[in-house]
């Protein structure tokens, strides 16, 4: 009993030559009662190394953290959605605000790019946040175009483009900026500022700043701390021209506008 062989009749269970006809038909109490207790489905952690196999996943919502769990019955499968929750209680107070995510600094330095350099800027964005403006103030003009763009972060250095914004003219002193709707999700990226002429730009005071980024901040280290802009000589592509060197604090130029 319990097995799809008859013991006593020595024939199987279910339709077919050879079958007892007294079991014709499958029925739930024809199949084991310790399949449903011995089933597994295994568990396996990023295509790599599996972690166990259990009858049932138990899927926990952490801080953040939001699933939707829906039963598929027509593809037999149940589809889990997993997204991050924006902060309940963002501070967004209803005014301009210019930022350069991550950073804390005084923006009083006024330093000379360099022509057909492309300065890469890490920053750091705290949770889900669309941002309306990208720009850069000129201090000094010279006749020529300053291209800002935004690249994702791979390990520390710029992978691939996020958003292309456009040129802004450098011929003149001010504020230059392009309107964007660009929304990104928390973590690390890039800004990037390259231009065809050498203005100076408004950036970071090398001696009073905080970085997005562990361990480059003034202190013991302090010449070490002020390189962190990482640069390289080239035109923009997708992916990003891997960086073939530093420069300084005062070369963070770039800032975005939340309102």
């Amino acid at each position: 009993a319990g097995e799809l062989l008859d013991a006593a009749s020595g024939f199987l269970r279910g339709r077919g030559v050879g079958v007892n006809p007294a079991y014709e038909t499958l029925v739930d109490s024809d199949i084991p009662s310790l399949l449903s207790a011995n089933a597994r489905t295994t568990i396996r952690r990023n295509t790599g190394v599996d972690v166990g196999s259990r009858r049932r996943l138990n899927f926990i919502e952490g801080t953040g953290i939001t699933l939707g769990i829906t039963d598929d019955a027509v593809n037999e499968e149940v589809d889990i959605t997993i997204a991050g929750a924006d902060f309940p209680q963002k501070l967004n107070p209803n005014i301009v605000r210019w930022v350069m995510p991550g950073w804390y600094g005084q923006m009083a330095a006024s330093t000379a790019v360099v022509s057909g350099d492309i300065y890469y800027i890490p920053i750091f964005v705290s949770e889900l946040t669309t941002y309306i403006r990208i720009a850069i103030e000129v201090m000094t003009a010279a006749a020529g175009a300053c291209d800002l763009r935004i690249f994702n972060w791979s390990g520390g250095l710029p992978s691939s483009l996020v958003l292309s914004a456009g040129t802004v003219d450098t011929g003149t002193i001010g504020v230059k900026e392009i309107v964007i709707s660009q929304a990104l999700n928390r973590g690390y990226y890039f800004l990037a500022h390259r231009t065809n002429a050498a203005p100076s730009l408004r950036g970071i005071d090398a001696s009073a700043h905080f970085t997005p980024v562990p361990g480059m901040t003034p202190g013991a280290f302090y010449l070490d701390g002020r390189f962190i802009i990482p640069r390289v000589t080239a035109v923009y592509a997708d992916p990003a021209p891997a960086p073939t060197s530093s420069a300084l604090m005062s070369f963070a130029m770039v800032a975005l506008r939340e309102n």
